[in-house]
């Protein structure tokens, strides 16, 4: 199976439009109640940087989320040559906040683009307005364009750029992506998020108390790090909330689970299903707590990040659809019950980001 809109961006739009009309409005809603405070995010900023060598990189960085954008600028200490950065204006990007770096409001992205002499442009899709411009922009004027994997993919996730090379976690990844289409090169870099993961091993955990009794230590299960912490994330445009929220009951009602919310599930549908929960007996932890607790999802990145840092880790949902199945076996993802935990993922030889800044400078 692959995407179910694999060449159309316009018909995957229309899908995202109407696959959950109450989550994206509030969605809508928050970023209007935001906007007052915000009143310099109705533009573009180009951050730029001088270096060395002819070649001269794009990044473009969509306002959807830290992963992708960690992702994106982890190659800028590999990068030797010249780099633009295109942000929404406003936006809070530490790495770009160092001295070297100018910057410059856009109003014409596209004139602003042109004659910079650019050899390059990347992004994370072109699910993002500003990255399907500059996409476009690249197309006309014959510039190499680059997609970077950021996240797990499903058969819901947003078609590719004509003509682009997509630089995918696997091969497995790549050719999921790009589903048939002829006009798509994969080259396969693994994934930074899971490389430093891996790198960074498990954070320690917390000491014990000052009033715990020693005899708990004998009673792993009465130890809050040693029980299963499920993962949620309710605004997964993918999973319907109904599936999330049944996952959720019967995992932590039958293995005694905790139920983490996701940092995103704030709307008022998130709220409502969080309060079934409660009533159902789930108990919560904090959004920011149990990092060194074994986990458990239907669907999330933090399974394969666990994994990477040595800490159990699992997915459960009841009759799950085929396709989330497939999504298992091509992660790797083991459900929980069975023989064993979800295996740390396969780690290139190279870092991930040094792999892509030589890509980029080395094709351009």
């Amino acid at each position: 199976m692959g995407l179910i809109h694999a060449t159309s961006l316009e018909r995957w739009q229309e899908w995202r439009r109407v696959r959950h009309p109450g989550r994206r409005l509030a969605r809508a809603l928050g970023s209007l109640r935001g906007a007052g405070d915000r009143a310099s995010d109705d533009g573009l900023r180009l951050h730029s940087r001088e270096g060395e060598g002819p070649g001269r990189v794009l990044i473009v960085v969509d306002p959807d989320g830290p992963a992708s954008c960690g992702d994106l600028l982890a190659p800028l200490p590999y990068l030797h040559g010249a780099v633009d950065v295109l942000t929404v204006a406003g936006a809070d990007h530490p790495a770009l906040e160092a001295a070297g770096w100018d910057r410059t409001d856009v109003d014409a992205p596209g004139r602003t683009l042109h004659g910079r002499g650019l050899t390059a442009v990347l992004s994370a899709g072109q699910h993002g307005e500003v990255a399907a411009m500059a996409h476009r922009w690249a197309r006309q004027v014959q510039v190499p364009s680059y997609v970077l994997q950021s996240g797990a993919l499903t058969p819901y996730t947003a078609p590719l750029p004509p003509e682009t090379t997509v630089l995918a976690w696997s091969r497995a990844d790549g050719e999921f992506w790009r589903s048939g289409r002829e006009d798509l090169v994969v080259r396969a870099i693994g994934s930074q998020r899971l490389w430093q993961a891996h790198h960074e091993g498990r954070p320690e955990r917390a000491g014990p108390r000052e009033d715990a009794d020693p005899a708990d230590d004998d009673r792993p299960d009465d130890r809050p790090d040693e029980r299963v912490v499920f993962l949620g994330h309710l605004s997964d445009e993918a999973l319907s909330r109904r599936l999330s929220v049944r996952a959720a009951t019967t995992f932590c009602r039958r293995h005694g689970g905790r139920y983490r919310p996701g940092p995103d599930d704030t709307d008022p549908g998130s709220r409502l299903a969080h309060q079934l929960l409660r009533r159902r007996g789930v108990e919560f932890v904090a959004p920011d707590g149990m990092r060194t607790a074994p986990v458990a999802a239907v669907r999330s990145v933090e399974v394969l990040e666990a994994a990477s840092r040595g800490i159990p880790a699992w997915v459960h949902a009841p009759d799950p659809p085929t396709w989330l199945r497939e999504y298992w076996e091509r992660y790797g993802m083991r459900r929980y019950g069975g023989p064993e935990a979800t295996p740390a993922p396969a780690l290139p030889e190279a870092e991930p980001a040094a792999a892509l800044a030589e890509i980029l400078e080395s094709d351009g």
